[in-house]
């Protein structure tokens, strides 16, 4: 008897929980947005993106503090971030205080191409290609030379068939083994592809 009556009191508290929680997100859910919370993740202070780029992107309405917290479009607001060519992954939720939160990752550059007409882009460092940046300069290792790629404006990756019969695989391969050595990645700040096909690391 006594653990029926045990089994029923701890299957009320269970019930009146959950109706509880239901009723605290409903009411939630009918609150206005009250702030807007950008954090972007890098390993450096500063980088191509700012809150007010993610804002921009994240296309959000000038009336976001007057719209109902259920009917904030988060996952709308994730996809229109994603497509900013800096941005490596985004989520976005509400939080129980009513604030918008929005995680930006940012691409971390390792290579930047200039080809023969000089038309540059950056490589990360899962051979992904994005633009370069009228915002901020990334100090990487810098690839040039005797060599021709065709430009893919952003979001494309070095192992695309396209890229099959030109140096990026090689000069991104040479610049993750540079970076994982201690003096060469103090020392080399330039890959230079001569006219003979060959690589020189310029100091």
């Amino acid at each position: 008897m006594k653990k029926v009556i045990q089994i029923s009191l701890f299957t009320l508290f269970a019930v009146a929980t959950a109706g509880l929680m239901g009723f605290i997100y409903v009411e939630q859910g009918k609150q206005p947005v009250n702030d807007v919370v950008i954090r972007i993740s890098r390993s450096t202070p500063d980088g191509f993106l700012d809150t007010a780029i993610v804002r921009k992107a994240a296309e959000l309405p000038d009336s976001i503090y007057h719209i109902r917290v259920r009917d904030i479009p988060v996952r709308k607001i994730e996809k229109s971030v994603r497509k900013n060519p800096f941005v490596e992954n985004a989520d976005a939720y509400v939080n129980i205080d009513n604030q918008l939160i929005i995680n930006v990752k940012e691409k971390k550059p390792v290579l930047r191409v200039f080809n023969r007409d000089h038309k540059g882009f950056y490589i990360d460092n899962e051979g992904n290609i994005f633009p370069l940046s009228n915002h901020y300069t990334s100090r990487v290792v810098v690839a040039n030379g005797y060599f021709d790629v065709p430009y893919q404006n952003g979001h494309s990756s070095i192992f695309d068939t396209v890229y099959h019969d030109t140096p990026l695989v090689d000069l991104f391969t040479l610049t993750q083994l540079i970076r994982k050595n201690t003096f060469l990645n103090a020392q080399i700040s330039q890959l230079y592809v001569n006219s003979r096909g060959e690589y020189d690391l310029v100091p």
